[in-house]
């Protein structure tokens, strides 16, 4: 799974205007674990792995990058920032790193999306900055509600999911006014 985005940092060469994130499974890992690997492009049509490392390594055991992890440019702050996902004590939730350069990530921090509320699965996040206000950020995550049953009787499997709606204004802490689904 990909995340590819143009790149506005006014800093990068025109030989890395494109970027991507994506996945790999760490060959041989035991338990499985997954690592980010950065890519960039001229066009965004012929791509090359940014380095032979992986702009982030996943913790042993953590193969939670297997959901469409988001990357871009954060005009607001002047840095790069990756949304990914994680499973802070066994919930589904996001995880946030930064980088000056693309090559060179902070540690993935857990976000705290929940406050006081309950802890729901929140994943594939759709972070994104906010086109006419790049200050304001939103998020669009995908939530599973385990104990959500279908109308349908015919749906079988527990739990359903929807898409919820988070703000902010510095990409760490984010409201979450609207608890239902967007």
């Amino acid at each position: 799974v990909l995340c590819v985005f143009k790149d506005n940092n006014p800093k990068t060469p025109t030989s890395e205007r494109y970027k991507a994130i994506g996945i790999r499974r760490r060959h041989g890992s035991d338990p499985p674990t997954d690592d980010l690997y950065g890519l960039v492009s001229v066009d965004g049509q012929r791509w090359r792995l940014l380095q032979k490392e992986p702009i982030i390594s996943g913790p042993r055991g953590d193969s939670m990058f297997d959901s469409h992890n988001v990357a871009f440019w954060d005009s607001a702050r002047g840095q790069y920032v990756i949304y990914a996902r994680g499973w802070p004590s066994g919930t589904r939730g996001i995880r946030r790193a930064v980088s000056a350069d693309f090559r060179r990530w902070s540690s993935l921090e857990t976000l705290d999306l929940w406050g006081d509320a309950d802890r729901d699965h929140l994943y594939k996040n759709a972070a994104t900055p906010y086109y006419r206000r790049p200050d304001i950020l939103l998020m669009f995550p995908k939530r599973f509600l385990e104990k959500r049953k279908a109308p349908d009787a015919s749906w079988k499997h527990p739990g359903l999911s929807d898409i919820v709606f988070m703000s902010s204004r510095d990409g760490v802490h984010w409201d979450r006014q609207f608890r239902e689904a967007f």
